[in-house]
């Protein structure tokens, strides 16, 4: 067999040779995702132990991937912008005019 059919589930990411010989020899077949995960534009942060792409970190502590790049985006540490989850808008009371 010379080439696979992965009916779009996998491609081949290593190289331009792999990505137009389609050899099973060749490559090393991946999801979008985890290409995704392997480019060398993401930006890998460690917390507690843990090296992990923003998109991961996100998904790990259940905060949203946009507030938590919201966050970096506007210099808070990585360390503040994982451990705080909420912002709770309801503890806070406005003080009532006299």
């Amino acid at each position: 067999m010379d080439r696979i059919n992965t009916h779009g589930h996998y491609t081949c990411g290593k190289c331009e040779e792999c990505k137009a010989n389609d050899a099973p020899a060749n490559c090393r077949w991946a999801t979008k995702a985890e290409q995704v995960r392997n480019q060398a534009s993401n930006r890998y942060y460690t917390h507690d132990g843990k090296t992990l792409i923003l998109k991961d970190w996100a998904r790990l502590s259940g905060i949203n991937y946009l507030t938590l790049w919201n966050r970096l985006n506007v210099g808070m540490a990585f360390a503040d912008a994982i451990s705080i989850k909420r912002y709770d808008r309801k503890a806070i009371t406005r003080a009532k005019p006299r």
